[in-house]
Order: C-alpha cells, then sequence, then structure tokens
C-alpha cells in the first residue's frame, strides 16, 4: 500500500562519490573509511579474549535540563566521524565531531523529540527522520550544512532512535509504528514509497536491522488487551516470540538487535522475571525458524536490597535505598564476536519523611543524599557476570545510540543521567575499542 507521502524531487539522483569532509585525530585510533565497501566489520571486538578495550574517546557536552523522549540517534560519516540528533523536550538539536573533544551543534529544522539517523557516504548527506511528537513525521537531508525537507508522511506516525536504515543503493527502511499502534515497514526504492502492515498493539520502542541482501530484520513488544511478548519478524517469515510477561506492568521494554555474519540476529533485551519488578539483561541468537538460544547475562536480585517505596506515615522519618538495576545499551557483531554492553547502577540514596498539613496528613520521602553510582559493562556469550569487564564509570542512561565502524571501534551516545530522576542536562560520546 501507498504510504501517502508528500517528496520533492532529489536534485543528485546519481550521487558523488564522497568520504566526507576531514579525516581523523592523528593517533584516534578511528578508521579513515567508513563507505559501503568497508563492511561487514572484519576487525576483532575487544573484550572476551580479544584485544583489551580502550576508551579513546570519553566526551560530553551539557544542554538545558529537560526530559528526554529517546536516546540520541548516531551515525558515523564516510570519514568516521560521528553525528547525532539529541533532544530537550520537544526541541530537537544536530550535531557533528569536528575534534577532539569538540562538537558543533544547531537547532533542527523543525520541532522534533525523537528521530532516527542515517548517513550516505556515496552523497555526502545526512537523513533525519524526525518525530514532531504530534504524530508527524517528516524525512529531511542534510548537505553541504543545508537542511532540506524530503518527504513528509502521511496520516499519524512516530519515529525513534534505531528505526531507520539505508542499504548501499541508498534504499531507505523505516520500521515504526502509527497512531493506532500497529507496526509499519516503509520502503523508499529510489523513486517512492511503499507501506507494509506487519502487525498490530505494538509497542513504539521497535529496532530495525538489514541482512547483507538488505532484508529488514525488527524486534519489537506487543501489548494491550493480552501479556506483553517481545517478537523479531523478518517479512520473509512468520514472527517469532522471544520472550513473554505474565504481568502488564512494570515491565521495561529497551531492547537492541544486530546481524551478525550469516545473517543471524542477536537481540539483547530486558525481560521482567517476577512481581516484585526485578528484570534480566538477556542475550539471544536466532538458530533457526523458531529455535532461538538465550542466555541471562546479569539478573536483579531482591535479596539485601532495601528501598523506600512505601510511603511514610509521619515527619521525621529516615529511610535508606540501596537496590541494584541492570539496562541493555548496545550488542555489536564482526565476522569473528559478538559484544553485549549493559549498565549496572547502584541506587544508594538517604531520604527524611515531610508531611503538608491536609485534612489527613500527606507525607512523602524527601531526598537528602545521592550516592548511586555505575558503571557500562562488556559482555559476550557464554560468558559469568564476574567475568564481564568494567569500560566506563557513571554512565546513568538506560538506552543507546550505537554504531560499529570498521575498525571494531563501538561508538555510544547516550543521556548520560537519565535514570536519575532529574532533568537530564548531559550527553555523553564515547568510543572503546581494540
Amino acid at each position: 500500500m501507498e504510504v501517502g507521502t508528500t517528496c520533492v524531487p532529489d536534485d543528485d539522483p546519481t550521487g558523488t562519490t564522497s568520504t566526507g569532509d576531514g579525516a581523523p585525530e592523528p593517533g584516534d585510533g578511528a578508521p579513515a573509511s567508513c563507505v559501503d565497501a568497508d563492511y561487514p566489520v572484519m576487525a576483532r571486538l575487544c573484550g572476551g579474549g580479544g584485544p583489551p578495550c580502550v576508551v579513546k574517546r570519553d566526551e560530553s557536552f551539557t544542554t538545558p535540563g529537560d526530559f528526554r523522549n529517546d536516546a540520541p540517534a548516531l551515525a558515523l560519516r564516510g570519514d568516521c566521524r560521528p553525528l547525532m540528533l539529541f533532544y530537550g523536550g520537544f526541541d530537537g538539536f544536530y550535531a557533528e565531531r569536528v575534534g577532539e573533544g569538540a562538537w558543533e551543534g544547531e537547532p533542527l529544522p523543525q520541532r522534533a523529540a525523537t528521530g532516527s539517523l542515517e548517513y550516505s557516504p556515496a552523497r555526502a548527506t545526512a537523513l533525519a527522520m524526525l518525530d514532531d511528537a504530534a504524530f508527524g513525521v517528516s524525512l529531511w537531508r542534510r548537505r553541504a550544512g543545508v537542511w532540506t525537507r524530503k518527504c513528509t508522511f502521511g496520516g499519524k506516525n512516530h519515529a525513534r532512535s534505531q528505526q531507520l536504515a539505508r542499504d548501499p543503493s541508498d534504499h531507505l527502511y523505516f520500521g515504526h509504528v502509527d497512531g493506532e499502534d500497529r507496526l509499519q515497514l516503509d520502503l523508499f526504492d529510489g523513486t517512492s514509497w511503499s507501506r507494509t502492515r506487519l502487525d498490530e498493539r505494538v509497542r513504539i520502542d521497535v529496532r530495525l536491522a538489514l541482512t547483507s541482501a538488505a532484508i529488514p530484520n525488527l524486534v519489537y513488544w506487543t501489548s494491550g488487551g493480552k501479556p506483553p511478548e517481545l517478537w523479531w519478524l523478518a517479512p520473509s517469515a512468520a514472527p517469532e516470540r522471544l520472550a513473554s510477561v505474565a504481568a502488564s506492568s512494570g515491565y521495561r521494554t529497551n531492547s537492541a538487535l544486530v546481524l551478525a555474519p550469516g545473517d543471524v540476529p542477536w537481540v539483547l533485551f530486558e525481560h521482567k522475571l517476577n512481581q516484585q519488578g526485578k528484570h534480566a539483561i538477556v542475550l539471544a541468537h536466532r538458530n533457526g525458524p523458531n529455535d532461538w538460544t538465550q542466555e541471562i547475562l546479569a539478573e536483579e536480585t531482591p535479596e539485601s536490597e532495601t528501598n523506600c517505596l512505601a510511603p511514610p506515615l509521619e515527619a521525621g522519618l529516615q529511610c535508606a535505598e540501596d537496590y541494584r538495576e541492570h539496562h541493555p545499551i548496545a550488542v555489536f557483531a564482526s565476522s569473528d564476536d559478538i559484544r553485549a554492553l549493559y549498565v549496572t547502577v547502584r541506587f544508594q540514596r538517604k531520604y527524611v519523611s515531610e508531611c503538608m498539613p491536609h485534612w489527613e496528613p500527606e507525607c512523602r520521602w524527601e531526598l537528602q543524599s545521592d550516592d548511586s553510582n555505575s558503571q557500562l559493562r562488556l559482555a559476550w556469550p557464554g560468558s559469568l557476570p564476574a567475568e564481564h569487564e568494567v569500560v566506563a564509570q557513571d554512565i546513568f542512561a538506560a538506552r543507546a545510540g550505537f554504531r560499529l565502524d570498521p575498525g571494531g571501534n563501538m561508538h555510544l551516545a547516550v543521556n548520560n543521567d537519565e535514570l536519575l530522576g532529574i532533568p537530564s542536562s548531559e550527553i555523553r560520546y564515547l568510543m572503546i575499542g581494540p
């Protein structure tokens, strides 16, 4: 079926072969080329018996504190320099890394609460699918510093990070939900868009990746009138269920998807374990039709944990909480290796109760101190939690934009204070590699 998009003609239909401007920093560790011919990645990935992991870049910049609807979207130019979309409330921003620790940013050309980002090396063009938070989605092109609206989608739609993909022919794939929570796959074949409806009652956090033959793979949660379920789907195959949750409340839906050599899908997700709301980080891969191998990488346990969820009954009471959460961040694949990144947060907070004088006192916990800490951990298939490597500290993120470059470097962009319950103000970018 047709999408009902309105598009303007491309003024560069044949493309101009380019790897973009600039070059990587001397001694920075990033390769000089990230064009289509450089993929799939043949380099070894760090950790897990491979080369040691090194944090080669750890950079951040602050923005006005605000809520953020999604992780930053990340892409790599043809010269491997990272590009980023990030958001504050309903305003979106675009940034490019221009040197060591240096980023240049600008407001996006339309209101944007979330979006997806790709880059065409052949056209030296960034492609941004932007969501205005009012069901309006548009595709924008940025070339030579100038933004152009390419297409506006008809009807009601959503766009999130990791939902736009590009193949070497510069065809675009957009896996997302519409305003009726239906899973849609939109394809731009170089001339026009077409749409295929794939499922219903789908949560907004869809993940999309392409096989070597440009066949879309999608991972998504369904809900609404039935227990939540996590599904994998390729349009050429029937949907396959990866997980289900008995209770429909309190479950988390972040996930990450990558396709390994042989077009094997690997999925990193968090799975609710029990009524207490504890989750596990699960790594799954497909062996064949309806045949998946799953392993738990890390598990939250309620033993010896304390929290302050119960409301106080009077003023002047004290409460200290100490518990852990795990959150899936990214999964990467090269010719020989699979690596998963997740965040472990230890929440350590102290509260004192305060009460407001009403006809019945209304009491609540007021935060007095917060000594929470977190670790970004690296795991691999068959690894035990005690073997997982801590590659970075104090990353309070539940999700990320991520890319792998041909040198085996893992690029991440996160809202760094997402889990702290405060208006987010720091965007953090890391490059971790051998």
